[in-house]
């Protein structure tokens, strides 16, 4: 399942838009002659255009609200299946396998959108990147926060190889902790 995700610069773009169009709206209802201020009060005192109004604002936050959810859900799922994976790998380290051998066995399950970086991760280090470079390039391309830390926190105990299952162990401690507290 690949899930939707907007980067600052779409979620900006949608915004703009959505302004955009408010504003046009606004400003047509002036121009076209639909609202024509009158003093003392210059504010719409007909329902009709307050109803117009209403609904342009509603129109306006309408599509930035749903990209917002939508990022939100797709942090959320990540964070979840990072913390699953973290301890995925630590069972298969505790069984004997190397690292590299337990994220190849791991590649296949199902993680949401962290098995689409797995996948990418791990396909380029068998056409030679480095190992510790491919699994950062996971956390970045999976732009949460968790998994950048995560991607950090897995690069650094592949480079340093002793007692990895203890580091990733403490990390899914504290992570766990952390989404436990949320």
């Amino acid at each position: 399942m690949n899930m939707l995700y907007f980067t600052k610069r779409q979620r900006i773009c949608v915004w703009v838009i959505s302004v955009l169009i408010s504003i046009v709206t606004l400003f047509s209802l002036v121009t076209l002659g639909v609202y024509v201020p009158q003093p003392p009060y210059l504010i719409p005192l007909k329902p009709e255009i307050n109803n117009i109004i209403a609904l342009t604002l509603i129109i306006s936050i309408f599509s930035p609200s749903i990209v917002e959810i939508v990022n939100i859900k797709y942090v959320k799922k990540v964070n979840k299946d990072l913390l699953r994976l973290v301890r995925d790998i630590i069972s298969g380290i505790s069984s004997g396998l190397t690292m590299t051998k337990a994220l190849e066995e791991i590649a296949a399950d199902k993680y949401g959108p962290v098995s689409e970086g797995i996948k990418k991760s791990f396909s380029r280090f068998m056409l030679g990147e480095d190992f510790t470079k491919s699994i950062l390039n996971m956390g970045k391309e999976l732009g949460t926060t968790e998994s950048k830390q995560i991607s950090m926190i897995l690069a650094t105990s592949y480079e340093s190889g002793a007692k990895v299952a203890d580091v990733l162990s403490a990390a899914d401690s504290f992570f766990r902790t952390i989404e436990d507290f949320r």
